[in-house]
């Protein structure tokens, strides 16, 4: 099952959200009714902070994951480490979106394209900059944190610290590629995964 906020792929038309704390709830209240089994939680950068939220929610309904998997994003306890942009003006904003990097060269050479995306990438901003953890108990679940080896904004310490979100097994682990290595090392992240899943089937 994936999460698929408003303001994305086929749900472009919808206005993006602009509350963390809204997207934690609607995330939460989508998956909890498909919850009858086991199940891992996996978020990716803004995404990692959201399921970890989603996770600490589910675990106080008595529906807790069997594992979380973090990726390309500090720990909660780690901060933001760079200067917040979502306030700024539209020309300071993709200013400083240019020189973050991430965002394909050719987006900005396409001003009509720009315009489409730019709602939701300051959304986007607005989210991760507005999150700060809030207190409650820790988790029992297995978690993995996963970042890419060139990534700019998230390193193996930052990584390290999520082992202090859970009570339970934690490793992590950094993988080739930058921030998006989803892409450059995908066939090593899917067999991560996978044996990360194998595992913990095989200790219940």
């Amino acid at each position: 099952m994936a999460m698929l906020p408003p303001g994305r792929e086929t749900r472009f038309s919808e206005a993006p959200l602009h509350d963390i704390a809204q997207v934690i709830s609607r995330s939460t209240a989508a998956i909890a009714p498909w919850i009858d089994g086991p199940f891992t939680l996996f978020g990716h950068s803004l995404g990692a902070l959201v399921a970890y939220e989603v996770a600490r929610r589910l675990s106080a309904m008595g529906k807790a994951p069997e594992s979380l998997i973090v990726s390309g994003h500090l720990a909660p306890s780690a901060g933001l480490r760079r200067l917040p942009i979502a306030h700024l003006p539209d020309a300071a904003f993709l200013r400083s979106l240019r020189d973050l990097g991430g965002t394909p060269a050719e987006v900005f050479e396409a001003p009509e394209l720009l315009a489409l995306l730019l709602p939701m990438l300051r959304a986007d901003f607005t989210l991760a900059e507005q999150y700060h953890e809030q207190p409650g108990p820790r988790l029992t679940c297995a978690v993995t944190a996963l970042g890419g080896i060139d990534d700019p904004w998230v390193d193996c310490n930052g990584l390290a610290a999520w082992g202090d979100v859970t009570t339970g097994p934690f490793d992590h682990a950094m993988l080739p590629g930058d921030h998006f290595y989803l892409a450059s090392a995908r066939a090593e992240l899917v067999a991560r995964i996978n044996n990360n899943l194998a595992s913990l089937r095989a200790a219940a």
